[in-house]
């Protein structure tokens, strides 16, 4: 699935059908000297406050990122790598997983 970014903190995502147990988002936005702005990211249900990890070399969990995983999608801050109206029109492409009924795309089941 996908959104694309209005650069707004505290967007929320909604529509799911479910409440996601993990969220990763890999913006559409390269650039050589600037390879963490394109890194994904990735929030747990296990992660506390507004925190998220940047999947790249050992960034440590940080905030304005994925900010909350909520009962029918999740809340986005406005960095880069998540909600940006500008970086390649903002393209934020996700992987869910919603572990209680299987792992999920968009509420489908991915494997039965």
């Amino acid at each position: 699935g996908s959104y694309v970014g209005n650069g707004i903190a505290g967007r929320s995502i909604t529509g799911l059908g479910f409440q996601p147990d993990i969220v990763t988002i890999k913006v559409d936005y390269s650039h050589p000297q600037t390879p963490y702005l394109s890194s994904a990211v990735m929030r747990t249900s296990t992660m506390t406050g507004n925190n998220a990890k940047p999947l790249i070399r050992n960034q440590a969990l940080t905030s304005n990122l994925i900010q909350s995983l909520d009962a029918d999608g999740f809340t986005v801050g406005n960095e880069l790598r998540v909600n940006d109206a500008t970086t390649c029109g903002g393209q934020c492409n996700l992987l869910l997983g919603g572990f209680q009924g299987g792992l999920k795309h968009q509420g489908r089941d991915l494997f039965g």
